[in-house]
């Protein structure tokens, strides 16, 4: 998919580590003006250790957008929500796709 970004972008993986190819981001970013920089917020292995570390056009970080209190109680509050709907026989409102299930 990177090949089909505009040159110059800017590539921000917060999702998961595996959905991105290493050997493919390291090849645009050595010999492509498509990526300008990247930014990852989760890695494949953790603590990450790779090539990416060398480059000045990637920052790495932390994955804690989730760590602030009125987050987590949202976060709280949407799980115990879903409980409650299918205890009570209806769908919940946060569904984990099978893609990621299989993932996981």
């Amino acid at each position: 998919f990177i090949n089909k970004m505009k040159h110059g972008s800017y590539l921000i993986n917060t999702s998961r580590g595996e959905i991105l190819d290493e050997k493919a981001l390291l090849w645009f970013l050595d010999n492509s003006e498509i990526l300008k920089g990247v930014a990852l917020d989760v890695f494949s292995e953790e603590p990450y250790e790779g090539p990416l570390l060398a480059y000045d056009n990637v920052i790495f970080t932390s994955h804690a957008g989730s760590m602030t209190l009125s987050t987590r109680i949202d976060m709280e509050v949407q799980a115990v929500n879903d409980c409650m709907a299918v205890l009570n026989g209806f769908k919940p409102k946060n569904v984990v796709p099978i893609m990621v299930k299989e993932v996981c």
